[in-house]
């Protein structure tokens, strides 16, 4: 059994070896933990940003194969639009903003592993640095807030001949974050980890 299936498994993997251009939508959630120090009192922050996101990339797919296990590596731009930001200060006071955008990177290195004898799915999982900028609002009410770190990534590949189909998310691992909006007359600390939520599906093109 082993004789036949292992010619049908270096095939499968030189057909699926190659450079990809991605593209795909998806939807980001994000946190922000802030607090600022004014005057001898702490005034504490929340900001919660969510938005549809369009992931843009390029990756090689099995830059190193042993057998059915795959090492990916690949990097993503991202875009956002109609970002809804919630800012939460001490207190009841809170205000909504749904007129922002974001730009972001992705850097990512992915292991996997083919399943079934034509070796179409490929359930990866992975990590990398990223960074997101997130623009709330315009003219002097507009702020911009940062969040950056290491991720977390989890996908499925459905190889289907020259494109593949990625179920993926994007999770936060290790984070920080800040943020030009300010409260009184000081500028915010980030007070807690950032969180970083991204899910969605890519389509990939092979070059």
């Amino acid at each position: 059994m082993f004789i036949l299936i292992a010619p049908l498994t270096v095939i499968a993997q030189q057909e699926r070896k190659g450079w990809y251009a991605a593209l795909g939508p998806g939807y980001g959630s994000y946190t922000l933990d802030l607090y600022n120090y004014n005057g001898g009192a702490s005034s504490y922050a929340d900001q919660h940003f969510t938005e549809p996101v369009i992931w843009l990339g390029i990756e090689k797919k099995s830059v190193l194969q042993r057998s059915r296990f795959i090492l990916d590596a690949g990097g993503e731009l991202t875009g956002g639009f109609a970002l809804s930001t919630r800012s939460t200060v001490s207190g009841p006071s809170a205000d909504k903003k749904s007129n922002g955008w974001s730009l972001g990177v992705h850097g990512l290195v992915k292991a996997g592993y083919t399943l079934g004898t034509q070796h179409i799915i490929v359930p990866l999982l992975g990590a990398g640095p990223y960074f997101i900028s997130l623009q709330t609002g315009s003219g002097d009410e507009g702020y911009s807030s940062r969040i950056y770190g290491a991720q977390g990534y989890a996908g499925v590949d459905f190889v289907l001949k020259r494109i593949t189909v990625t179920p993926q998310v994007h999770f936060g691992i290790a984070s920080w974050g800040n943020s030009d909006k300010q409260i009184g007359k000081a500028d915010n600390t980030q007070n807690g980890q950032p969180s970083m939520l991204e899910a969605g599906i890519k389509v990939a093109l092979k070059l």
